[in-house]
C-alpha cells in the first residue's frame, strides 16, 4: 500500500472505529441479522429499519476487528435513505468492488455525499492493497444481503479478491 493511501485508509478507518456511527442495536421489534465469521470468530449484528420502501436507519454493533466495524460504520451512512431496490444493488455493488470489480459507474446517489464516496473508495482500496481482509471488510454488507434476503443467521462466506 502506497503511503500516501495507508494514510488515508488508516484515519478514515481510525474515525470510523473511534466514533462508530449507528453503533448500538435500537428496538426489540426490528430483526437483526447476525453473521458471523468463523476464519477469525468475528461476530456483527444488523439492524435494518424500514419505513415503507425506503431504509431509515442501519445499526450494528460487533464483536469483531477494526476493519469490519470501521466498514461497518461506513456501510450505515452509504444506505441510509436509499430504497430496498437500491440497497440490494449497493449491497451486490460492494462485494463486487470486493473482489476486484471497478467502482460503480452509476454513484449518482453518492455524489453529493463525502461519506459515500470515501465509503466507495475505501472498499477499492482494501481490494487493491489488503486481500486478506476482504472477508472482514465485506461483513457488513454480507449482513445487509442476508437481511433482504430474510437470512437472519448467516455464515460469512470468504471473499476472494477475483
Amino acid at each position: 500500500m502506497s503511503d500516501a493511501l495507508a494514510a488515508v485508509y488508516d484515519e478514515l478507518l481510525l474515525q470510523h472505529i473511534r466514533e462508530a456511527h449507528n453503533y448500538g442495536l435500537v428496538e426489540a421489534s426490528v430483526p437483526t441479522v447476525e453473521i458471523s465469521n468463523p476464519m477469525c470468530g468475528d461476530t456483527l449484528r444488523l439492524q435494518l429499519d424500514w419505513q415503507g420502501d425506503l431504509l431509515t436507519q442501519a445499526r450494528f454493533e460487533c464483536e469483531c476487528c477494526g476493519i469490519a466495524m470501521g466498514n461497518a460504520s461506513l456501510m450505515t451512512l452509504m444506505l441510509a435513505g436509499l430504497s430496498r431496490k437500491r440497497v440490494r444493488q449497493r449491497a451486490g455493488q460492494a462485494l463486487a468492488v470486493l473482489q476486484g470489480a471497478a467502482l460503480p459507474q452509476d454513484l449518482s446517489d453518492d455524489s453529493d455525499d463525502d461519506a459515500r464516496l470515501q465509503g466507495w473508495h475505501l472498499l477499492a482500496g482494501v481490494a487493491r492493497q489488503l486481500p486478506a481482509r476482504l472477508t472482514c471488510a465485506s461483513l457488513g454488507w454480507q449482513a445487509v444481503a442476508a437481511g433482504l434476503a430474510n437470512d437472519l443467521a448467516p455464515v460469512a462466506q470468504e471473499i476472494r479478491r477475483a
